[in-house]
């Protein structure tokens, strides 16, 4: 499957768990996180991204795909392990390759962009031995400030292209904006 089509996949499954309403309204959950200034909430969109794989028909997600655990390089990093939030196959596909996601949340996403680069960087380390990716993508939630769509993205491809090790193409960066939630999302 090529990178485009395997992006466009995961935006449309991270596109329907933001329209889900099987465990509740999502987007008035995330409003009132907001409305509260609750901190601490990426936990909670771990547990209900857990729920919604687990339900989904087209996705193998068994209870240790969850902070699923890679070997680190240790030339390239200075721990043995790391921990991605999310481990799962499609249905039908191979059972030795896996698209691992990892999420961040913040407020502002200059500041969510910026974990979701680290985040990277930490996958990037993954010992050849130990690698079963198929493909890897962060996904990160923010407020979008009365921006729009198009704005995020571009502000946040500036970001990962001046703080990134590697060139990520427009093509393969997008910003969603979640219903009247105030939040967005970018994936990369």
């Amino acid at each position: 499957m090529s990178d485009k089509k395997e992006f466009a996949d995961i935006c449309y499954l991270l596109h329907e768990f933001c329209s889900d309403t099987k465990f509740g309204s999502f987007r008035s959950k995330l409003k009132k996180i907001g409305e509260l200034e609750l901190k601490g909430w990426e936990k909670w969109l771990q547990i209900e991204f857990s729920m919604f794989l687990h339900a989904h028909t087209d996705i193998v997600f068994d209870t240790g795909s969850r902070e699923y655990c890679y070997i680190l390089d240790q030339r390239k990093a200075n721990k043995c392990k790391a921990y991605a939030d999310f481990s799962f196959r499609k249905k039908n596909s191979s059972k030795d390759l896996r698209i691992v996601l990892e999420f961040k949340a913040n407020p502002r996403q200059t500041s969510c962009v910026q974990g979701m680069i680290a985040d990277c960087e930490k996958i990037w380390s993954v010992r050849g031995s130990d690698d079963d990716m198929r493909s890897f993508w962060v996904v990160g939630f923010h407020k979008f400030d009365g921006k729009s769509a198009e704005e995020l993205k571009e502000n946040a491809l500036r970001l990962v292209n001046e703080k990134h090790e590697q060139e990520v193409r427009k093509s393969m960066l997008e910003c969603m904006l979640i219903g009247r939630s105030g939040y967005a999302l970018t994936v990369f």
